[in-house]
């Protein structure tokens, strides 16, 4: 068995509550879209994928397009470091499950960052309040 096996229920929401400060932090700079209980509600529904390290967190939404699938990281916190060595992580198991790009929505210091790790700023993101 791989090291992306089953894992019981009360670990995952377990693991999850453990960076539940930072998580909160970076949905409310995330624009307040959804709280930990929708993105915890989410996980256990199979609809996103969590992924921890010692230092880090992240979860992923998977976007089945007609030409191809992307994985998006909707929220992720921690040590900058723990991030970088949850890449290696996804590179590995999202080219298994047939995804061809991933993307992000970060904080701008993210823009000076993300490209020594092969990420590019393809397009900007824009957004307006009705």
């Amino acid at each position: 068995m791989n090291q992306f096996a089953v894992i019981p229920t009360d670990k995952i929401t377990g693991n999850m509550r453990k960076w539940r400060l930072q998580m909160d932090a970076a949905l409310s700079a995330g624009g307040g879209t959804m709280g930990y209980d929708d993105v915890e509600k989410s996980v256990m529904d199979g609809r996103r994928l969590f992924f921890e390290n010692d230092t880090a967190f992240a979860v992923v939404e998977l976007v089945d397009h007609p030409n191809y699938r992307v994985a998006h990281v909707l929220i992720s916190g921690g040590k900058f470091d723990g991030i970088t060595k949850l890449q290696a992580t996804f590179d590995n198991f999202f080219r298994m499950i047939g995804v061809k790009k991933m993307t992000i929505l970060g904080r701008k210091g993210f823009k000076r960052r993300l490209p020594a790790l092969g990420w590019s700023e393809p397009m900007i993101y824009f957004e307006r309040s009705l």
